[in-house]
């Protein structure tokens, strides 16, 4: 297997991916990142939850081939951790927390502060969404 890091920018190269149990290849063009490019909404959250957490963008949103370009996207799940426990995945879309829309970090941080111990979240997982709850101690 190739790595991207060891790949010339410009060269084109094939990738599979494995999308709903099917195989799809895919033509790339290895790009450059500029530094001017990363910005602070490319941070990543740790939850005490075990949760990864990053601003779902546009970008990121294509480059996952999702349809949605709000949210936040959890990036890892900590195994045995209460998110865990919950049923969320990496690849899970937070769309909303105790029914308040949230768009970046900061929202997700204020709503989870705000609640009380008690969490309802509104994922979208492939093409469903579905609520899940989270009781923190």
């Amino acid at each position: 297997p190739n790595k991207v890091a060891q790949t010339p920018v410009g060269k084109d190269v094939q990738i599979t991916v494995f999308r709903d149990g099917k195989e799809k290849k895919f033509s790339v063009t290895v790009g450059k990142l500029e530094d001017k490019e990363l910005s602070r909404e490319a941070e990543t959250k740790t939850t005490e939850m075990g949760l990864s957490l990053q601003k779902l963008t546009p970008e990121l949103a294509q480059s996952l081939n999702v349809d949605e370009t709000e949210g936040i996207i959890i990036t890892d799940v900590k195994r045995g951790s209460t998110g865990h426990l919950a049923g969320l995945r990496r690849g899970d879309i937070i769309l909303e927390i105790n029914r308040k829309e949230v768009k970046n970090l900061k929202d997700f941080s204020k709503a989870i502060e705000e609640s009380g111990g008690s969490i309802l979240m509104l994922i979208k997982r492939d093409d469903h969404t579905r609520f899940v709850v989270i009781r923190q101690n």
